[in-house]
């Protein structure tokens, strides 16, 4: 498709963020409450060797926290510390 011509003038450089705020696929809330903290929209996801696995939209982060869709087996517990 065509690019619209505002757009095609913009270099990725100047529009994306210099410093990266990434999460693992596996987080702590405190990690995730952290990155939705910032004014970023979405957030790539790292496995544990570090690898881009996929990218993350702030508010699915936000809903699987208000859903407490939570990995472990004590959510309750790690929800209270995590505060």
């Amino acid at each position: 498709g065509d690019v619209p011509g505002p757009c095609r003038e913009q270099i990725a450089e100047n529009l994306m963020c210099k410093k990266l705020i990434t999460i693992q696929n596996v987080a702590k809330l405190s990690d995730i409450k952290k990155a939705i903290s910032t004014n970023h929209h979405a957030f790539p996801v790292l496995n544990s060797k570090g690898n881009f696995v996929g990218l993350m939209p702030r508010n699915f982060l936000l809903v699987l926290i208000e859903e407490r869709h939570f990995y472990g087996s004590n959510i309750d517990a790690t929800f209270a510390s995590d505060k």
